[in-house]
């Protein structure tokens, strides 16, 4: 009997060690992932493709006004503003609104293929309400789900997922403020991120419909209370494995420039999760280059571009040393005080470390014109034509332009004192732009009295500041303010002789 029962130690001894040798290096260094990972997310994988676990909460709340909406099934009119959220039905003038509240929340974050442990929606109430409600909640059957437009029927007319979940008897709702969650919504939430087409920078949606009503606030509402975390708010517990794929990135020529991404690396030092859309953007360091194309992993020359990282890649960016082309600019007319001046943006990016003037092969500007006080902007000419102001221009070879400017036409602002005492007679009448004149233009200004009224003086800007002659004449080098002053024939008697006119 003792030596059956030795028998079998042994055989459960070498069974045990055989099951340890048998276990995949991959599982172990998943659990070593999972310890790591679970607050800064920064684990270090090890060989590409191989598995690592992966962990975390979901926290994210409704961040712009079209993504939660309501939709009246009776009209299917749908509302992307609003202060609150109608779950089951709404009172309208005519009796109880059936309706559809969807709801939207972006940058999951969560790779495909995750499990879901739980997952739940939190909203909270803007109105106390205890009416017996019973709500059907339904995720939307797409692997990124678009924002909301306005459009008729919109929410009800989206794919709803398989999965559905009833929350039914919802507990009353008795203060305002308070928070309540949903049932679970893991089976809606698997379904989703199970999808071929998920990946972690993609957004998903959700449905309610039903019986009753609960009220609560939208992201207009919480931003109208001045208090973001009144929202929708949706939280996911979910892990997993999934593989980490390297992203190498090259310059070429070596130091020419560098490439960033969006979003940073999530599964390590320039690892992403299996499946991650990053976009790249090539940024030229040396004095003289500029971006040409891409290579490897991407192709083209767009830049930025995205990449998938379903697979190892390297990208690299080829830069390619540029001539620098001068933009030279013109003023019309020269003045001692400049008319105006032209603005070109960028500033100059190419050439020594004074870049007077130079861009860079390629370079897109935008091009204005800013007129001085007196000036407006007339034309371009040279390298840029017409009227148009800013005007786009791409340096790719030397370049003039010319910008001429015209002075503004100018006005008389005239003031009669007393309003009823009289006119005031213009020669010539006003020639440009209806009521005003051209630039440097003379003009005779003549008071006419009413009856019972004479002309005593003008004021303002007039020669010498004052002046009794009648007419005047004023030259149009700018803007003018002038007075003419009456007084009512009774007290011409009282005046020196110096100060009586005739009119």
């Amino acid at each position: 009997m003792m030596k059956r029962l030795s028998r079998v130690r042994s055989l459960v001894a070498v069974s045990l060690i055989l099951l340890v040798l048998m276990v995949p290096a991959t599982w172990a260094a998943g659990d070593a992932d999972l310890l790591q990972q679970g607050d800064d997310g920064g684990a270090s994988p090890g060989a590409a493709d191989e598995l690592v676990s992966v962990s975390g909460i979901v926290d994210v709340m409704v961040n712009q006004e079209s993504d939660d909406a309501e939709e009246r099934l009776d009209t299917g009119k749908v509302y992307t503003k609003g202060d609150d959220l109608e779950l089951g039905t709404d009172e309208g003038p005519s009796g109880t609104l059936s309706m559809r509240v969807g709801i939207r929340f972006q940058g999951i974050g969560i790779p495909q293929g995750a499990t879901i442990n739980s997952a739940y929606i939190e909203f909270t109430a803007s109105e106390a309400q205890d009416r017996a409600t019973n709500l059907t909640i339904l995720g939307e059957a797409s692997d990124n789900a678009q924002t909301y437009q306005g459009d008729d029927n919109e929410i009800s007319t989206r794919t709803p997922a398989a999965a559905s979940v009833a929350w039914n008897g919802v507990p009353a709702w008795s203060i305002p403020g308070a928070k309540h969650k949903t049932p679970d919504l893991k089976a809606i939430v698997q379904q989703i991120v199970n999808r071929p087409g998920w990946n972690t920078s993609n957004a998903m949606a959700f449905m309610f419909a039903g019986s009753g009503r609960r009220t609560a606030w939208s992201y207009d509402g919480a931003v109208d209370q001045g208090n973001l975390t009144l929202a929708p708010r949706l939280v996911i517990d979910y892990a997993g494995l999934t593989a980490c794929q390297t992203l190498n990135r090259l310059s070429n020529p070596a130091g020419t420039g560098q490439i960033t991404t969006d979003p940073e690396p999530n599964c390590g030092a320039n690892t992403f999760y299996q499946g991650t859309p990053v976009e790249i953007t090539a940024v030229p360091t040396g004095n003289n280059y500029s971006f040409g194309s891409w290579s490897g992993g991407a192709t083209g020359s767009a830049n930025p571009t995205t990449v998938v990282m379903n697979t190892d890649k390297t990208v690299t960016a080829n830069f390619a040393l540029g001539v620098c082309h001068t933009l030279t600019t013109n003023i019309v007319p020269v003045e001692a005080d400049p008319v105006g001046l032209i603005r070109p943006t960028p500033s100059p990016n190419c050439g020594d470390g004074s870049k007077a003037g130079k861009y860079k092969t390629g370079t897109a500007l935008m091009v204005d014109a800013v007129a001085r006080g007196g000036w407006k902007f007339s034309a371009w000419s040279g390298a840029l034509t017409g009227g148009g102001k800013p005007q786009p221009l791409t340096m790719d070879a030397d370049k003039t332009v010319t910008a001429t400017f015209v002075a503004t036409c100018r006005s008389i602002k005239m003031k009669i004192d007393p309003t009823e005492a009289g006119t005031v007679l213009y020669t010539p009448p006003p020639n440009c732009e209806g009521s005003e004149w051209q630039p440097d233009q003379q003009v005779q200004l003549r008071a006419q009295p009413a009856a019972g009224w004479f002309f005593v003086k003008w004021t303002g800007d007039v020669t010498g500041g004052e002046t009794f002659a009648n007419p005047i004449t004023v030259v149009m080098d700018g803007n003018k303010s002038i007075e003419a002053i009456f007084r009512f024939k009774s007290y011409q008697l009282w005046l020196p002789a110096l100060f009586r006119r005739k009119s």
